[in-house]
């Protein structure tokens, strides 16, 4: 048996990926930046110093900025992988074999 898996569909795969995951990765961090500044906005008229303010929008921003990326690559694969399909060509017959794990 051969796989059909040829390596202009794996580049197509991972560019659709690449540029999904960083289009969703993206809008992710542009809405917890709005969120950070929010916070960072309230913490200001509650009178916090402006130290803190940076110290803790610099975590806020990491935490929020991987968890992002996480969650749209969780998102990227799931939508467009729901059930992963291997297919397998027998050389002599060619009969396709589908195997899904």
């Amino acid at each position: 048996m051969e796989s059909k898996l040829t390596w202009p569909r794996l580049m197509t795969v991972w560019l659709v990926l690449l540029l999904s995951s960083l289009f969703a990765g993206a809008v992710f961090i542009a809405l917890a930046s709005a969120l950070g500044a929010l916070l960072g906005f309230g913490e200001f008229i509650g009178g916090v110093s402006t130290d803190r303010i940076r110290l803790s929008g610099a975590v806020i921003g990491w935490i929020a900025g991987l968890a992002g990326h996480l969650l749209a690559l969780r998102y990227t694969l799931s939508r467009r992988y729901r059930k992963f399909d291997i297919v397998f060509r027998d050389k002599k017959t060619q009969t396709s074999v589908h195997v899904i794990p």
